[in-house]
């Protein structure tokens, strides 16, 4: 039940030390299928982990349990940005991304995709605590927000990786 959403080359890269070159989403029905297809091909295809790798030296894949009803709209006039965070301390963690979320909005970034609670399969382990991709209405506005955003200290033990896509 694979399909395919969208993609999109990483076009830079502003802070964190992963540096993806492309951003593939796609869907399953649901995560027992994806989790049947990987005993599958493993057995059809015994070095199917070893040819993949030899593809894509980097392969960082995340499930996320979506509402079927999910809107995936962007608008490719706009600025977009994938944020990764990984943390340490959950509860603090938690009065940040509140935080970073009403600056992201008073500063005129949108959401689009927030994601959390995801797994990865082993082998494969990304797994950030929380993913948002935003948008904005032009690269300056973004960097503007960066600029202020990096002032701002995160109390706790966080990693985040940020990356512009075309």
């Amino acid at each position: 039940s694979y399909q395919p959403m969208t993609g999109w080359r990483i076009d830079g890269h502003s802070q964190g030390n992963q540096h993806p070159e492309l951003l593939i989403l796609a869907k399953w029905n649901d995560l027992e299928t994806r989790e049947q297809f990987i005993e599958d091909i493993e057995k059809a295809v015994p070095d199917f982990h070893e040819r993949r790798r030899a593809i894509w030296s980097r392969f960082d894949l995340t499930y996320y349990e979506m509402p079927a009803a999910t809107p995936l709209e962007v608008d490719n006039s706009q600025y977009h940005v994938i944020t990764a965070y990984w943390t340490k301390k959950p509860a603090s963690f938690e009065k940040y991304k509140k935080d970073w979320q009403k600056r992201v909005k008073a500063s005129g970034g949108s959401f689009i995709l927030e994601l959390k609670d995801g797994t990865s399969p082993f082998g494969y382990y990304y797994q950030p605590d929380y993913l948002a991709m935003t948008s904005w209405a032009s690269k300056a506005e973004f960097e503007r927000f960066h600029a202020e955003n990096a002032k701002t200290k995160a109390q706790g033990y966080y990693h985040i990786n940020e990356f512009v896509i075309e």
